[in-house]
């Protein structure tokens, strides 16, 4: 869902990049939880 308002926001642009890095975290725990099984 592209939004140009979005993006023109530095605001959304930082909240959505932490998002990612929140997200990328959040897969390596459960990928390295998947692996100890």
């Amino acid at each position: 869902m592209p939004s140009l308002s979005k993006k023109k926001n530095p605001l959304f642009s930082a909240a959505r990049g932490s998002n990612e890095l929140l997200a990328l975290f959040f897969a390596e725990k459960c990928f390295h939880r998947m692996e100890h099984i």
